[in-house]
């Protein structure tokens, strides 16, 4: 039976994922924000474009463009730390998998099901962020 206490493994990990993950995107988020060079928005200003219009025609195109292979490259960690996090006793996909596998005596047949799993999440992740970096490419340009 596991610990509840304070400093056992399924109270702690949960709190090193909220403290370590958030400031990922934030600062990425900023230094997308940063790379926005500043000629360009003060030449939406001097077309007169006002705040709301410039931010949407200009600054998001641009932060979604230089954002989703940092913010792509998060969520595949975040995946694949949910798994790490299974092994030291949090339940997961893999925690149910050995539990299932215990019961069954068929432990690989559970573990290889949720390799599928986690490989088809990834995947399809990487589909997803692919195309949004390709759509949102500037044209004749590659996202890669």
């Amino acid at each position: 039976k596991r610990s509840s206490s304070p400093t056992s493994s399924s109270s702690a990990q949960p709190l090193k994922f909220s403290m370590t993950t958030p400031p990922w995107p934030w600062t990425m988020g900023l230094g997308m924000f940063m790379t926005i060079p500043r000629g360009q928005i003060e030449a939406a200003q001097a077309l007169g474009l006002r705040s709301i219009p410039m931010v949407r025609k200009v600054v998001v195109p641009q932060l979604i463009r230089f954002a989703l292979p940092g913010y792509a490259n998060v969520w595949q960690v975040l995946v694949k730390s949910t798994a790490v996090v299974s092994v030291i006793g949090l339940q997961d996909l893999v925690g149910l998998a050995n539990d299932a596998g215990k019961t069954a005596r068929e432990p690989f047949v559970f573990f290889t099901a949720v390799l599928f799993v986690y490989l088809a999440i990834t995947w399809i992740s990487q589909q997803a962020f692919g195309w949004m970096e390709r759509r949102y490419a500037l044209k004749g340009h590659h996202a890669r």
